[in-house]
């Protein structure tokens, strides 16, 4: 029995570090002051952005056009920093060294990957947060300032 709750706590621990990489509630709580309405509205622009900025990035993927590809690219990968969506973040990362490198091959597999990225974002997020309980007690006294 003991080992079950072992392995249970295990599991949870290790899906809360998955969750941490797609979205870090905790991060982009602490960076927002603990305001957690103004968190829902970044991330409600951000999830409503997303898929108008992907399709451009489709569209400009097929007319190869590399300037603007790599200035869309480079924006989304800033905001998905700023919003602590560190898997988006790195998956525009290497989206952005393709199109620098110009390997057009593997970019449509990084556009589906990124894709797929945001579905996992958006599963993420649509989550319960714990909002009122950070897992960190030292980001505890950051709710109490708004």
């Amino acid at each position: 029995m003991s080992t079950q709750h072992s392995n249970s706590q295990t599991s949870e621990i290790s899906a809360c570090a998955d969750e941490r990489e797609v979205l870090d509630r905790d991060e982009l709580l602490q960076r927002c002051l603990g305001n957690f309405e103004f968190v829902e509205r970044i991330l409600d622009r951000f999830s409503e952005d997303f898929e108008t900025k992907l399709d451009g990035i489709r569209e400009l993927s097929k007319s190869r056009e590399v300037y603007q590809l790599h200035q869309l690219a480079h924006q989304m990968k800033g905001t998905a920093a700023n919003i602590a969506a560190h898997r988006i973040q790195a998956c525009l990362c290497d989206l952005e060294r393709s199109i620098d490198e110009e390997t057009w091959d593997s970019l449509d597999l990084l556009i589906d990957s990124l894709e797929c990225e945001f579905r996992g974002f958006q599963k993420v997020r649509q989550t319960p947060a714990q909002a009122n309980t950070p897992s960190d007690p030292s980001k505890q006294g950051v709710a109490d300032h708004e």
